[in-house]
């Protein structure tokens, strides 16, 4: 069979940083050793190591084992997921059963993967996941700076203020800015309180709930009451229900 010459990452995947987290020594060090040949990756022990490593910065990508001695992988899950965004892929040697896999997607993995491990599929998967990643960031970067409208509203990404559709400045303080600013990148998208999270903090005590608040706050600045331009996702997020255009 031809070898396949992998296309060139429009980013470099190679300055990403990857979390093992969990997993025996034997797996850790199959796992690193076959993954540093083109990947930054680290080994996290356990939940507590990966919790306190998170205050402190995050990965790109973490590969985590549903096994965990110390907490149960789906719930170590649940908590990252109330205070990051981070991808998350679950990796196991084992057959698992399709309930866990579901229960985990919908705790907010990114992927799980289950036994037969094949380690060249794991590494094309957190390229892909990497390659969007930073691909989303970089398309990020070029739209600051951008003007967009919404039902007569102005908000203007390098002057960084907001016009009603009477021409009044809203005042918004700089989560609200950020988090409007989200919505306004993604219309009709779903976006979970994970990631409205990751784009509006400035400290890593922040937590969940703070941006059922934030969101509270802007709705009034928009005098979106009823909702119609925020709604309400149970148990996601919210979405940005309207047209909006660039300039």
């Amino acid at each position: 069979m031809k070898p396949i010459d992998l296309p060139a990452d429009a980013s470099n995947i190679r300055s990403a940083s990857i979390f093992i987290v969990g997993y025996d020594l034997a797996t850790r060090r199959m796992l690193t050793s076959y993954l540093n040949r083109d990947l930054e990756t680290s080994c996290v022990l356990g939940a507590r190591e990966l919790l306190r490593r998170l205050r402190i910065a995050e990965p790109d990508l973490i590969v985590l084992d549903p096994d965990l001695e110390e907490i149960d992988g789906l719930e170590l899950l649940r908590e990252v997921r109330q205070k990051s965004a981070v991808p998350i892929i679950f990796v196991s040697d084992r057959d698992g059963e399709e309930t866990e896999r579901v229960v985990g997607l919908e705790l907010g993995a990114d992927d799980f993967m289950m036994g037969p491990l094949s380690l060249p599929e794991l590494r094309a998967r957190i390229r892909a996941k990497l390659r969007r990643r930073l691909m989303g960031r970089a398309n990020s970067s070029r739209r600051r700076g951008c003007r967009y409208t919404f039902e007569g509203w102005i908000l203007d990404q390098r002057k960084r203020h907001v016009l009603s559709p009477e021409g009044e400045h809203i005042r918004l303080s700089k989560r609200e800015f950020a988090l409007l600013s989200a919505f306004v990148e993604a219309p009709w998208q779903t976006l979970s309180r994970a990631h409205l999270l990751s784009v509006t903090r400035r400290h890593e005590d922040v937590f969940d709930r703070s941006i059922d608040v934030q969101v509270f706050r802007l709705r009034r600045k928009l005098r979106d009451n009823p909702q119609t331009l925020i709604r309400t996702a149970r148990g996601v997020g919210y979405v940005f229900e309207t047209e909006v255009e660039i300039d």
